[in-house]
């Protein structure tokens, strides 16, 4: 079969940031801390701050679903940080958005098929933040709830591949180890102040074999 002569299949691209909304936070020592059993469902950014998961956040954003975010679902599921609720967003144009209060994913789906490793750059295309996705995220829901200002961190974009031929792409996978192939995206120029030009940027982050991880 065709597919079985490629190397990778299914391809998402990811933006993430973080979005603090929860505010049931303390402050604690580090010895506290590391001694007690804490109810808190995570901590971030660092150990003597610790948020707790709060739904009534999440369904207050499931009422206010509508024009380009189609539809949404609040679950008792644990977030990309491990908190213990977290809300899934359908956007019209095909993101998924995953918010746990704290953390935001925004994710598209770019492949679902197989393909070889020269198609990689051509379907994962322009390595772009998608500031107009959070952007309308923040306007409907985040500053109707909370008029005070609510700052999001640096987004930070990602890609994972779904299933990978590790053989086939000359390397060696020992106890599922993580791999992540780092390329160069060509149609970056840069021109230093001597006149002199160096062609592409390493930005392009892929995450491998994300199904088994």
């Amino acid at each position: 079969m065709e597919s079985e002569k490629k190397e990778f299949k299914g391809l998402k691209k990811h933006t993430v940031c973080t979005l603090p909304l929860l505010k049931d936070q303390r402050k604690e020592s580090l010895e506290y801390t590391l001694t007690s059993n804490s109810d808190f469902s995570s901590s971030f950014p660092r150990t003597t701050h610790l948020y707790k998961s709060d739904k009534a956040i999440l369904e207050a954003i499931y009422e206010k679903i509508g024009g380009s975010f189609i539809s949404a679902n609040v679950l008792h599921e644990s977030s990309d940080l491990g908190l213990v609720y977290k809300i899934i967003i359908e956007h019209e144009n095909g993101y998924t958005l995953v918010f746990d209060g704290l953390y935001l994913r925004i994710t598209k789906i770019l492949s679902d098929d197989h393909f070889t490793l020269p198609d990689l750059l051509p379907l994962a295309g322009e390595p772009v933040i998608e500031y107009n996705i959070i952007s309308s995220f923040v306007n409907q829901f985040v500053k109707p709830l909370y008029p005070e200002a609510v700052q999001y961190s640096v987004p930070y974009s990602y890609y994972t591949i779904d299933e990978v031929e590790f053989k086939k792409i000359s390397l060696t996978r020992i106890n599922n180890e993580q791999a992540v192939l780092i390329l160069n995206y060509p149609n970056y120029f840069t021109i230093s102040p001597s006149n002199s030009v160096k062609q592409g940027k390493k930005i392009l982050e892929f995450i491998l074999e994300t199904k088994t991880v």
